[in-house]
């Protein structure tokens, strides 16, 4: 029985000491991300996202949409996302999930990162953003010109139309031994082919 104990006692210290190791790597990466871009903080105040609540919540905004020809039948969309924490604490982005439409055509669906189910994984894809900070997202996606209609690409290549960008975030939030999570809905109708 006392065998027992000590295998116990020593898994508890074990998950202690790789549950703090990972808490300080996360801060560390968020202070990180957060230095490298403050510059771009100031230029995306436009299309934030709408919320009912009047509580602060977590901002997403497009920084960036832009198309690039691949060759006659392919080509690659670039999508960059700012995602803004207005709160003290750190806010572990989980997933973005979108849609891009063009003419209430669907021209693509993306997702970065991924919900966390139960544990987390040494390859799980979550960005902390720490209080206060901010982080910006990209997503590259290759799509066949040939899988729409003529009309409807060229407008949205050569930024000849609106585009509309909707999806769901998902994030959590912790204070003190509570974690909660959230999802929050939004829209942006941008341009292509501009830096926003």
């Amino acid at each position: 029985m006392k065998l027992k104990h000590k295998i116990y006692f020593v898994s508890g210290v074990f998950l202690l000491i790789i549950t703090t190791i990972f808490l300080a790597n996360v801060e560390s990466n968020a202070r990180s991300n957060s230095g490298n871009i403050k510059r771009v903080q100031n230029e995306i105040s436009t299309n934030e996202a709408q919320t009912s609540d009047s509580q602060k919540q977590i901002g997403i905004s497009i920084a960036n949409l832009t198309v690039d020809k691949i060759n006659n039948n392919d080509s690659n969309v670039h999508l960059i996302f700012n995602v803004t924490n207005p709160t003290k604490g750190t806010i572990i982005l989980e997933e973005i999930q979108y849609n891009l439409i063009v003419k209430s055509t669907k021209l693509l669906s993306g997702t970065i990162g991924q919900k966390l189910e139960g544990f987390l994984t040494p390859s799980a894809d979550i960005y902390p953003i720490i209080g206060n900070g901010f982080i910006m997202l990209k997503d590259k996606k290759i799509v066949d010109r040939r899988n729409f209609n003529s009309t409807i690409w060229n407008n949205f290549d050569q930024g000849k139309t609106n585009t509309i960008i909707n999806g769901t975030i998902s994030y959590k939030t912790t204070v003190g031994l509570e974690s909660n999570r959230s999802e929050k809905d939004f829209r942006f109708t941008v341009p292509a082919h501009h830096n926003l």
